[in-house]
């Protein structure tokens, strides 16, 4: 039995909110927080805070993979369990 039920299922979902903000950037996250305050008439936009977190966590972009050559040959040699 999980005694901390709770404490445990906010620890996940801050990992992996945090990865989710890592990933696409403060502005994607933040998104239905700016839509909230819109809503009531605020831009949280113009804050300290917001500014400080869109320059934290700009996001990757559109691909994280990096330029391969695929003209390169790769030699890599096998040999059978019972060559010895």
């Amino acid at each position: 039995m999980l005694r901390h039920k709770v404490a445990f299922s906010v620890t996940i979902a801050s990992f992996a909110l945090f990865g989710w903000m890592l990933g696409t950037g403060w502005s994607t996250v933040s998104w239905p927080l700016r839509q909230g305050f819109a809503a009531v008439g605020a831009d949280i936009t113009q804050t300290r805070f917001d500014a400080a977190m869109r320059s934290a966590f700009p996001g990757i972009g559109a691909s994280f993979l990096p330029p391969l050559d695929e003209g390169s040959l790769l030699f890599m040699p096998s040999v059978p369990a019972t060559a010895g």
